[in-house]
């Protein structure tokens, strides 16, 4: 298993994070924006090829960390 193989579960359960934040219930929102700050900075420390962390964010997050 590769290196990138063993990252595409963190992948996966960041696409069901941003899946949550797309939520119309404010709590799934919350869940999913919260699954994906822990999953990005997870990505950020192990996967060396990896530049930012905001594009990862959900975009509700990444929208407000803009302004």
């Amino acid at each position: 298993m590769s290196e990138t193989d063993s990252l595409e579960p963190l992948h996966e359960i960041l696409t069901y994070a941003h899946r949550l934040a797309a939520s119309d219930n404010p709590m799934l929102q919350v869940a999913g924006e919260r699954i994906s700050v822990i999953v990005a900075d997870v990505l950020y420390e192990v996967d060396p090829e990896l530049d930012a962390v905001i594009p990862l964010l959900p975009p509700i997050l990444r929208n407000s960390l803009k302004t």
